[in-house]
């Protein structure tokens, strides 16, 4: 009977971790916050033995997300981490390369649209031609209006290319990297998941992996961990 509140408060914090796969990040927020208590309490009072090792993941983990959650900005800088330990996780904890090449992507351009409004002010889902250098803005009237909301939106590699005209750092390391890049990109882009049929390659998804962390300046120990709680 004791150790009822410990079992419902480390169900509490899966139904948290699973709601962060989710990118349900307030949701998951208020899990972990609410099982930690219980957790916290739990450790004192003996618990499993691998339990107070975990705490402060734990609580790292959920600082994390309340960074998230609390940052007003329309595009938040969390989420390029985020999206890199979600690919991380995807490629070598499921052994899922597919799924891990569609975060990678995702966050490859997640990085760009951080930059772009942060440095910038430019919304990547409503751009304004005139925002763009010169010799992008002809291509993006005539070719990035969207239907569904008639707002110009950049896509992935129009993004890195209007931050490499607008001198940004980042931009320029893309463009350089962009023949090494290429290839890896059109793989993301002939998977099932992607626009294609074939499979996507586990050597692949290390190779963009390693390119976008490169990039992107990102160590790995700096991604979020999720953690390991063997009974």
């Amino acid at each position: 009977g004791g150790q009822k509140p410990l079992y419902r408060a480390l169900a509490e914090l899966a139904l948290g971790y699973g709601l962060w796969e989710q990118f349900q990040y307030r949701q998951a927020w208020e899990k972990l916050k609410t099982s930690l208590k219980a957790l916290d309490m739990a450790s004192i009072w003996g618990g499993p033995p691998g339990l107070k090792a975990l705490l402060p993941l734990i609580k790292a983990n959920s600082g994390f997300l309340e960074k998230m959650v609390l940052d007003p900005a329309e595009v938040k800088e969390g989420v390029v981490l985020d999206l890199l330990a979600h690919a991380h996780r995807r490629a070598h904890g499921d052994h899922d390369p597919e799924r891990a090449m569609v975060a990678l992507v995702r966050a490859l351009e997640a990085c760009a649209q951080r930059q772009l409004f942060k440095q910038y002010k430019i919304k990547t889902w409503d751009v304004q031609p005139d925002q763009l250098p010169e010799a992008l803005r002809d291509t993006c009237r005539t070719s990035y209006l969207d239907d569904v909301d008639g707002k110009y939106k950049l896509p992935l590699q129009s993004q890195w290319r209007t931050l490499a005209g607008l001198g940004d750092q980042m931009g320029q390391a893309f463009l350089r990297d962009w023949p090494k890049m290429k290839p890896l990109l059109d793989a993301a882009n002939h998977a099932v998941l992607g626009h294609g049929f074939e499979a996507v390659k586990g050597e692949r998804v290390q190779q963009l992996s390693d390119m976008v962390m490169k990039l992107t300046g990102v160590s790995e120990s700096s991604l979020p961990k999720f953690p390991v709680l063997s009974l």
